[in-house]
C-alpha cells in the first residue's frame, strides 16, 4: 500500500505537478519520520502505521523505499527517456526495488 499511495500521488487525479512533488515530499519526511521511530504526521495513518511494523519486523531496507520515491518524483518531471540507459537508471529505481521488497517480503 505505501507505494501504491506515493505512486497514485504521483500520477492521478488533478493536482499540478507542484503540488505533486510537495505531496512526495511529505510522504518521504514521513517515511523518514517512521523510519527513524518516530511520528508521520496525521495524513497517511493507513499507510505509516502499519509500514513502520512491516519495516521493523521484516528488516525491510529503507534504500528500496526512498530509490522509489525518486523514481514517482521522476515520474512528475519526466515523459520519455533518451536512450537505454536512461531508461535503466529509471527502472534500478522503480521496477527493481519492487522485485527486491518482495523478495524480503518472502
Amino acid at each position: 500500500m505505501a507505494s501504491r499511495t506515493a505512486d497514485d500521488l504521483a500520477d492521478e487525479g488533478d493536482a499540478t505537478p507542484t503540488q505533486r512533488l510537495a505531496d512526495l515530499a511529505d510522504y518521504r519526511a514521513d517515511l523518514r519520520a517512521v523510519c527513524e521511530r518516530a511520528g508521520p504526521s496525521s495524513r497517511w495513518p493507513e499507510v505509516f502505521g502499519p509500514l513502520g511494523v512491516v519495516l521493523e519486523a521484516k528488516d525491510l531496507p529503507v534504500k528500496l523505499l526512498t530509490d522509489l520515491l525518486s523514481a514517482f518524483e521522476q515520474d512528475v518531471v519526466k515523459v520519455s527517456y533518451a536512450d537505454r540507459a536512461e531508461l535503466l537508471d529509471y527502472c534500478s529505481r522503480s521496477a527493481n526495488p519492487v522485485g527486491r521488497l518482495l523478495l524480503h517480503l518472502h
